[in-house]
């Protein structure tokens, strides 16, 4: 089990670039990083491969692959170590403690309703939510790029995106991509150009393939091989430039536990767990919590680390500075933190869900190590 390290984690990596470009941030900056940036490249490009984290890239590529022979440092992701809170902090520089986009799916009681937060529609019954976007009206955040246009008015900011991304905003240019390649093209050309420029992209794999097929799998390491050859092109193609690839945090091949196998404890729960299956949160009727605890522990324990509401809050283990007002509504009652290869699953009747092999958000290393690759050219 690996706590988030808010002295040495994703976040450094970005607080790095915010104060070379003249920005502050309330965490600490990333030596090994800090060195490289002092060299003063005109180009810096940071490119976030989902999923890639220490362990299942260090088991998919071998060591003079030209991604684990660059690792210049190893951090830990935020929590949880899930692709929505932590791209997040990858675009605006904050833990999800600040920025509140904690998981996957959240409870908005502005919407009486379960909502997955980077879409318009509910988690548990796949139903449209109509109104505005419910994370981006109610948890809005300042995007690196906005912080930059004012300290660094002479610096061009791009994106990389396969989407549209509210974390693109106020960036000078968006791309649109369709494969990792077209990432690698569009920032050997943005290499050529005159002036400054920082340049974040981001590309789904391999975290796709892992949750369809699994850490390890031939899928998952055919993806890795491709990211990796992309790459050492790239770096063959670039001057003038520092190269950040990294990633958002790992993953583990994960089984679940339906919560409704676990007797009696449906009876203490007001509603379906919320955030994520490996970072959960529970509802509890304030009548039943010594009896919810015992019925975790008992059988949950082994594979989960509970917290309560009190004791995510004197941990710390969301992150620092001031909190998000929503922060405090869903967090609910109490935090499943996985620490070992399960994921809790609430099933509604009639309603198929997709299961996923690979997963991500709990504290295994195999989820909390991140590898920052570096290359100056």
């Amino acid at each position: 089990m690996i706590y988030p390290d808010y002295d040495r984690s994703i976040l450094s990596t970005t607080a790095s670039i915010l104060k070379h470009f003249g920005a502050e941030s309330i965490y600490p900056t990333l030596p090994e990083l800090d060195a490289l940036l002092a060299t003063g490249p005109r180009h810096v490009a940071l490119i976030i491969t989902d999923g890639a984290g220490v362990i299942p890239l260090e088991g998919a590529l071998p060591a003079d692959s030209y991604m684990r022979s660059h690792i210049g440092a190893t951090v830990t992701s935020i929590f949880p170590s899930t692709t929505t809170a932590a791209t997040t902090s990858y675009y605006c520089g904050k833990s999800a403690y600040e920025h509140g986009w904690l998981g996957w799916y959240l409870y908005f009681k502005e919407y009486a309703t379960d909502i997955t937060t980077f879409m318009r529609s509910t988690y548990y019954t796949h139903k449209s939510v109509e109104g505005p976007h419910a994370a981006e009206s109610l948890m809005p955040f300042d995007t690196v790029f906005e912080v930059l246009r004012s300290c660094a008015p002479d610096v061009v900011t791009r994106t990389q995106y396969a989407f549209d991304s509210y974390g693109e905003r106020g960036a000078h240019e968006r791309l649109r991509i369709n494969s990792f390649s077209d990432i690698c093209d569009n920032q050997a050309r943005i290499s050529r150009s005159s002036g400054r420029s920082f340049t974040i992209s981001y590309w789904g794999e391999p975290d796709s393939s892992m949750h369809d097929f699994g850490v390890g799998s031939k899928e998952a390491v055919d993806k890795f091989k491709g990211i990796d050859s992309e790459l050492r092109r790239l770096s063959e193609r670039i001057s003038d430039t520092l190269l950040i690839v990294t990633a958002d945090h790992g993953m583990i091949n994960s089984k679940p536990v339906t919560l409704s196998d676990v007797p009696g404890i449906m009876n203490c729960l007001v509603m379906p767990p919320m955030i994520e299956g490996r970072a959960a949160a529970f509802y509890v009727k304030p009548h039943r919590r010594t009896e919810f605890e015992r019925i975790f522990n008992e059988n949950l324990g082994e594979w989960f680390l509970l917290l309560s509401r009190e004791d995510v809050y004197r941990t710390g283990i969301f992150g620092r500075g001031t909190a998000n007002p929503k922060f405090d509504d869903f967090i609910g009652d109490y935090i499943a933190c996985a620490t070992a290869d399960r994921s809790i699953e609430f099933l509604v009747p009639g309603v198929k869900r997709i299961r996923h092999i690979g997963k991500h958000a709990g504290l295994t290393e195999d989820e909390m190590l991140v590898p920052v690759i570096m290359d100056r050219r």
